[in-house]
């Protein structure tokens, strides 16, 4: 192992798909200023004494920073965060060891759910803060369909929010004159006033 070299852990509750650890490679690397390269990723799983011990190896991604790239299955107890990613040697340990990303990530855009695209995610990041508050918040988009061109209120409204508690976007283009922060919470409820009510709903008889 090189010594200026570290594992990195990917925990999460299933195995990623490939293009969701290419962009939390690229992600990573980029805010280390790291050079890479990636090459036919591989998931092997890893084996102890014959028997599977819930640990995969990526293979296929070569840097001189990163030593082994370890995607570990965890379970949890409540609605967290899709993937914490970790860059230390050993197994890192939720309880006390503190993740250098917390990730979500989700294929929905605008065009197919206005709520599970942005709102079900604030919360996740709400509750992540009062675990790790040093911890980068990232939402990761991995969209399967083009991105809408013209941004309703209700994402305009939930982006906003995830912006304002410091998530991080990742895989959507961003207009920086609609997607900002709020500045206090005046400027909120005045936005969220401004937005269409939703239709009533309408019982049968």
């Amino acid at each position: 192992m090189n010594k200026t070299s570290k594992r990195l852990w990917i925990l999460s509750e299933e195995r990623p798909k490939a293009e969701v650890l290419k962009q939390i490679i690229s992600k990573f690397a980029l805010d280390n200023r790291l050079s890479y390269f990636v090459d036919n990723l591989r998931i092997l799983p890893i084996l102890e004494d014959g028997k599977f011990a819930f640990t995969y190896e990526l293979i296929g991604v070569r840097c001189n920073k990163i030593d082994k790239i370890y995607i570990k299955t965890i379970s949890g107890y409540s609605s967290f965060v899709d993937f914490l990613i970790f860059y230390q040697n050993r197994q890192p340990d939720p309880a006390k060891d503190f993740p250098d990303y917390a990730i979500e990530e989700t294929k929905t855009d605008d065009s197919e759910s206005r709520n599970t695209g942005v709102y079900q995610r604030c919360s996740k990041f709400i509750y992540i803060d009062s675990f790790y508050p040093s911890t980068r918040k990232v939402m990761l988009y991995n969209l399967q369909i083009d991105q809408k061109a013209t941004p309703t209120q209700t994402n305009i409204f939930g982006t906003r929010l995830l912006l304002t508690i410091g998530v991080e976007i990742l895989g959507k283009k961003l207009d920086e004159s609609i997607f900002k922060p709020f500045t206090d919470i005046d400027e909120l409820i005045a936005f969220k006033n401004s937005m269409r009510a939703p239709p009533r709903w309408k019982y049968a008889n």
